[in-house]
């Protein structure tokens, strides 16, 4: 049986801890971009 490869580029998460925020700073080209996601915290 063949299973095609799909990347729909989403993420199913669940969790039971508090919602935070996490803060990444990365370059692209001459410059940097931040990028502020809501992450879990597991507790």
């Amino acid at each position: 049986m063949y299973i095609p490869y799909i990347n729909s580029r989403q993420v199913l998460e669940e969790a039971v801890g508090y919602m935070d925020m996490i803060l990444v700073v990365y370059p692209v080209d001459n410059s940097y971009r931040l990028a502020a996601e809501p992450v879990f915290s597991y507790l």
